[in-house]
């Protein structure tokens, strides 16, 4: 049983870049207990990369919880994609392809509307008449 300190190192380590067997040092468990700790609980196994993760707005945009999502063989062949590649989607440690967005769109059944609106940039208009910009 994790305690919420524990968590909260794991997190921590993982947000503040720690090498991954100093943080099991620290925590006092073997790299097997913590890599399976995090797949468990869906933890990143490193800091996002992508500022818009597309592969988890399309999940989201058809299951609201996507801790429920067990994705299966035929889910990958649907998609075309392998296990680590989709996870690595998953958690924002690489940047969707056009194709592999389309092809999770079409899976989900995602109107392209939606997808189109995912992808969009918030422009923000400050009073000093410049514009800031972010992503969904």
């Amino acid at each position: 049983m994790w305690t919420k300190e524990e968590k909260e190192i794991l997190c921590n380590g993982i947000k503040n870049h720690v090498p991954f067997q100093d943080l099991c040092k620290q925590l006092g468990r073997t790299p097997e207990a913590v890599r399976q700790y995090m797949f468990k609980v869906r933890l990143p196994r490193r800091a996002n990369v992508v500022k818009n993760n597309l592969a988890k707005s399309v999940l989201l945009m058809c299951i609201p919880d996507p801790e429920c999502f067990r994705p299966n063989r035929a889910f990958y062949e649907a998609v075309g994609m392998s296990q680590k590649r989709w996870w690595s989607l998953y958690f924002g440690e690489a940047q969707i392809t056009p194709e592999e967005y389309r092809a999770l769109a079409k899976y989900f059944n995602v109107s392209l509307q939606d997808i189109f609106d995912a992808r969009q940039l918030n422009l923000e208009f400050k009073d000093d008449g410049s514009i800031t910009h972010t992503e969904d």
